[in-house]
């Protein structure tokens, strides 16, 4: 088990991490986002969330507006567990917002975030094997885009 902060800090300096990473009790394996492999226009890169069966797939867009600042975006989901082929679940025209999540997350659902839960509602199919990770998947998301706009960082 690879610590998240570590996994995330790899990926933004274009390596691939040597194992999964957890948060929330989910496993997640994050991507270098230099791959660009199976992305649309606009995303950053993706990363996997862990369950039997074929891994999901969360695919995001970071924009970096300087000054440590950036948005963080979950741009769509590829659901390919046991009970989803390879299903896309588009989220919307321009993604939900995910930028600081951990602290939204506290603060209870508004905005994008009623969008998010009524997609975790839809899932439930699914859901009932892996529990309401997406919420934990917003977390990394966000947790990438802050590593990618720190200061320190030369991207």
């Amino acid at each position: 088990m690879t610590p998240l902060d570590e996994a995330i800090k790899m990926a933004v300096a274009g390596d691939y991490p040597p194992g999964a990473s957890e948060i929330d009790g989910h496993e997640f394996y994050i991507r270098a986002i230099d791959n660009k492999n199976l992305l649309q226009d606009g995303e950053t890169s993706y990363f996997r969330h862990e369950h039997a069966g074929k891994d999901d797939r969360v695919f995001y867009s970071i924009k970096l507006e300087g000054n440590g600042k950036y948005t963080a975006k979950i741009t769509r989901i590829q659901f390919r567990g046991p009970y989803v082929t390879n299903g896309f679940r588009d989220i919307g025209d321009h993604g939900i917002d995910v930028t600081d999540a951990v602290k939204l997350l506290a603060a209870g659902l508004t905005g994008d975030w009623i969008a998010l839960a009524i997609l975790i509602k839809e899932l439930d199919l699914q859901g009932f094997l892996d529990g309401n990770w997406i919420p934990a998947a917003a977390k990394v998301t966000d947790m990438i885009g802050k590593a990618m706009a720190a200061p320190a960082n030369p991207r």
